[in-house]
C-alpha cells in the first residue's frame, strides 16, 4: 500500500498516489508555515488569519511579515497605507457582522457576502450592493495605478503582466499596453497582495478574456457591457489613471 502522508489516504500503487498528490483538491492549498492542506483558498486564508504562528500579521491589511522588524517597516510602507482604507476594504467592512478576510480576492469576498446575506439576485438589495461593489472595484484601480501622467503607473502595469523592458516614458507605456487584455480583478489582486512581476495573465483577445471572466466570476460589469470597444480594460485603466 502507498500512503499519502498529509491526508493519510491509501492507494494500491505509486501511480495512483502520484495522481492524488497532483490533482486532489485536498492538496490544492497548502499553508507554507505549518504545511497543513486546505480544500479552498478561503479556508487557507481563514487559517492564516487565525493561526498562532502568524504572530506578525498586520491586522488592518492582512500582510504577514516574517518578523517584528519587517512588520514595523511594512506599517510605514505605501502598501500598508493604501490597504487600510482602500475602497474595497471600506466596502466589505461596511456590512455588519460580515467576516471579511482582507487577503481574499475581491470576487471571493463578494461571493461570501452574497451568501452571508442570502440575497436573491433579483432583489433591489442585491442590485444596490452589486453597484457599490462595482464602484469599489473601479475606485480600487485608481489608488493602485494612480496617474496616467506618471511613468511609475505605466511601469507598475507593465510589471504586473510581465512586459519587459519597462517603458521609459508614459507614451512608451501606453504603446506597450495598447493590445493588453487582462482581467481587472486579477490586476487589482496583484496590486493588493504585492505578488511577483508577471503573475497577471494576458489574454489574446476580448472574447477569451470575457469567457475567463464569466467562468471564474471575476466580473467587472463595465467590461461586460462594453463589447463594442476593442480594449475595454485598457480604456478603463486610462480613464481611471487621471491626474489627481
Amino acid at each position: 500500500m502507498f500512503t499519502c502522508a498529509p491526508c493519510n489516504r491509501r492507494y494500491n500503487n505509486q501511480a495512483s498516489l502520484d495522481y492524488h498528490l497532483l490533482f486532489s483538491p485536498c492538496h490544492a492549498h497548502r499553508c507554507g508555515s505549518c504545511s497543513k492542506y486546505f480544500t479552498s483558498e478561503a479556508d487557507l486564508i481563514a487559517h492564516a488569519a487565525e493561526a498562532r504562528h502568524h504572530a506578525f500579521e498586520c491586522k488592518p491589511c492582512g500582510q504577514v511579515p516574517k518578523s517584528g522588524d519587517l512588520l514595523r517597516v511594512h506599517r510605514e510602507s505605501n502598501l500598508h497605507n493604501r490597504m487600510i482604507n482602500s475602497p474595497l476594504n471600506t466596502f466589505f467592512r461596511s456590512w455588519p457582522n460580515f467576516p471579511f478576510h482582507v487577503q481574499l480576492p475581491p470576487h471571493k469576498s463578494w461571493e461570501q457576502l452574497h451568501m452571508f446575506y442570502g440575497w436573491d439576485d433579483q432583489t433591489p438589495e442585491y442590485r444596490a450592493a452589486w453597484i457599490r461593489y462595482q464602484d469599489a472595484l473601479a475606485s480600487e484601480v485608481t489608488i493602485w495605478f494612480g496617474d496616467v501622467l506618471e511613468l511609475e503607473s505605466w511601469q507598475k502595469l507593465c510589471r504586473a503582466v510581465g512586459i519587459n523592458p519597462l517603458p521609459g516614458t508614459c507614451a512608451d507605456g501606453y504603446m506597450a499596453t495598447r493590445n493588453l487584455y487582462v482581467n481587472l480583478i486579477d490586476l487589482i489582486q496583484w496590486a493588493r497582495t504585492g505578488r511577483v512581476d508577471g503573475e497577471v495573465k494576458r489574454w489574446k483577445n476580448n472574447a477569451d478574456l470575457f469567457e475567463y471572466s464569466i467562468a471564474t466570476k471575476r466580473i467587472f460589469e463595465r467590461d461586460m457591457t462594453a463589447n463594442d470597444k476593442p480594449n475595454v480594460v485598457l480604456r478603463h485603466l486610462t480613464n481611471c489613471m487621471l491626474p489627481r
